[in-house]
């Protein structure tokens, strides 16, 4: 199962981008996943959640964007949406296309809970 890989990969992508002394501070992390990317986002989600218990990153949230699969036709210009890597054109069933959207995974942002500041009142 790889996405125990990919939930893996993405607390690594945040202990490298966080100082370590903030890490308790991840409140949420953003990630799009593609329609086309091969990957269970559910199984991600949980995998993430069952790693992510045994790390200074426990308390963090993973949100993940469904993103779908989009083509362009170069025949007729039309920008569809279709099933994952069918690439024929459904207005002119042109194989002339490019993927605009749909394979992507990605860590997109890192959100950090406001840092405490202690006062000291004299």
């Amino acid at each position: 199962m790889h996405e125990v890989s990919i939930a893996r990969s993405i607390l690594k992508i945040v202990e490298e981008s966080v100082p370590s002394e903030d890490l308790r501070r991840v409140q949420r992390i953003n990630v799009k996943i593609g329609a086309g990317a091969g990957v269970m986002a559910r199984s991600v989600e949980f995998s993430f959640r069952a790693l992510a218990g045994q790390t200074a990153l426990s308390s963090a949230s993973l949100h993940i964007e469904n993103t779908p699969f989009v083509i362009r036709c170069h025949a007729c210009g039309a920008v569809s949406t279709v099933d994952p890597y069918i690439t024929l054109c459904p207005k002119c069933c042109s194989g002339s296309t490019e993927i605009r959207s749909g394979t992507e995974l990605q860590v997109v942002s890192i959100e950090l809970a406001e840092k405490y500041h202690e006062h000291t009142y004299r």
